[in-house]
């Protein structure tokens, strides 16, 4: 980033150590969803252990893969996934869950608006062990410019009172 010229970048996810300075900007947990007619053909799963035999909607761009991250009896685990859909990207996991495909494991800023609508279903929301963060990163090795201090406020700000990004208190 710093090579190629950019004042800023935004991430979501994991960082890695970089000597940049993150700013977070608003949490997005990872939703665990569904269709509201593929519940009801299938069932709603009331443990992460009910995954187990339901059509889950694998996102390869998940770190976990098929390995999906729960917190059961307060303690962190894992619980391993099947299904037929293999895609690479959240949009993608959403689209099929919308259209009845399966379970998806999605960022909050992806699905909120289903869920808001009744589109989606969230599902063991009380079991979620995965957040991801949404940064500014940005070099603090130099002199920040103004413009670019006003815009990471301007973003802290409006994450902020975005309401679509979370589903759960922090």
């Amino acid at each position: 980033m710093v090579d190629e010229g950019f004042d800023l970048a935004i991430r979501i996810g994991d960082l890695e150590s970089s000597g940049l300075i993150a700013k977070k900007l608003a949490p997005s947990p990872m939703i665990l969803c569904a269709s509201p007619d593929y519940l009801k053909q299938k069932g709603t799963p009331v443990h992460p252990n009910d995954l187990k035999g339901l059509d889950c909607i694998i996102d390869t761009n998940f770190r976990p893969g098929k390995s999906w991250p729960f917190i059961v009896n307060r303690q962190r685990t894992s619980i391993t996934v099947n299904g037929a859909l293999a895609v690479n990207s959240a949009r993608s996991a959403r689209e099929f869950a919308l259209n009845g495909n399966g379970i998806a494991f999605c960022p909050g800023f992806i699905v909120m608006p289903d869920i808001k609508a009744g589109r989606l279903i969230p599902l063991l929301n009380e079991y979620n062990a995965f957040d991801l963060n949404i940064n500014a990163i940005y070099n603090g090795t130099r002199n920040l410019a103004p413009k670019v201090r006003v815009f990471i406020d301007f973003l802290a700000k409006t994450f902020s009172a975005e309401s679509d990004l979370c589903l759960f208190d922090d």
